[in-house]
């Protein structure tokens, strides 16, 4: 359960960011960026919390950080340099008005920088040349009680791969502390409209030509397809590792998906009725 003072925050920054998003009359916007936030902090081993200035760019979550960040946001950066292998993870988390983890509501984030370093080291120990990593994960305030969390990391463990670029997303519920899976904002938790959205935005708004895409597979409704899915106040983000959908050329690319694509397939209930409420999804 979060903390009331905490909560009034939360919704504080909420109003902000709602009238921004309404000031910008509700256009689509792009997936939130995954640009590290600039910071002073010297970079040492281990989780740090150091003091923050988010980027400014043109897509709400970003330009209401500052809001965000009264409202209990902290990013930390965990990062190690040895002749062997260097990481960096920034990530945010979020705390209590003494600056303390809210239980619950980051425990997924921890840890998965937790494993990652764990795997990452050792991937390392099998590598030559020395390793590297780097990673950024920006968060998204999508309403008082639920934070989506996106970002990307590229990893250099193995000479013949070479560097590969990886998606990352988590929504969480701020009420409960509960990562919530992408089924669960689905009807019947079927990811075949969502797939099939995601092909179409790849198609027309990164790749070209359908004869870009790499293969079936990367696509198939399956939750292993879509394990970096987060929400924005008008629409769902979906993204992808490097080669999943496409020509390692391509990157990690993310789509954006409005909600009106999809909604006949969503939800009434749990984390989205919150938008419904303020007008952001349609009553179904």
């Amino acid at each position: 359960m979060r903390d009331p003072a905490l909560g009034s925050l939360i919704r504080f920054a909420f109003v902000g960011f709602a009238l921004f998003a309404a000031s910008c009359g509700g256009a689509d916007q792009a997936p939130p960026t995954t640009t590290p936030p600039t910071t002073s902090a010297q970079t040492t081993a281990g989780p740090t919390t150091t003091a923050t200035t988010f980027p400014a760019t043109t897509s709400p979550s970003t330009t209401s950080a500052p809001s965000l960040t009264s409202a209990g946001l902290s990013y930390r950066q965990a990062a190690e340099n040895t002749d062997d292998y260097s990481y960096t993870i920034a990530y945010p988390v979020l705390v209590d008005a003494e600056g303390q983890l809210v239980v619950g509501a980051n425990d997924a984030l921890i840890t998965w920088v937790e494993e990652t370093i764990a795997d990452f080291k050792a991937d390392a120990d099998t590598l030559d040349a020395k390793a590297t990593l780097t990673a950024q994960v920006a968060p998204e305030l999508v309403s008082d009680s639920v934070l989506s969390l996106s970002g990307v990391s590229s990893s250099f463990v193995d000479a013949a791969a070479g560097t590969i670029s990886r998606r990352h997303a988590w929504i969480v519920d701020l009420d409960t502390g509960a990562t919530v899976n992408v089924q669960d904002l689905l009807l019947d938790g079927d990811l075949t409209p969502l797939a099939d959205a995601a092909r179409a935005h790849l198609i027309a708004d990164i790749l070209g030509s359908e004869d870009q895409l790499s293969g079936p597979d990367g696509l198939l409704p399956v939750a292993a397809n879509f394990d970096s899915v987060w929400l924005t106040a008008t629409g769902i983000g979906v993204g992808f590792d490097e080669g999943q959908v496409a020509a390692p050329e391509a990157g990690s690319p993310a789509v954006f998906i409005p909600f009106a694509e999809l909604e006949v397939f969503l939800i009434k209930e749990g984390v989205l009725a919150p938008l419904r409420e303020a007008d952001r999804l349609p009553e179904l």
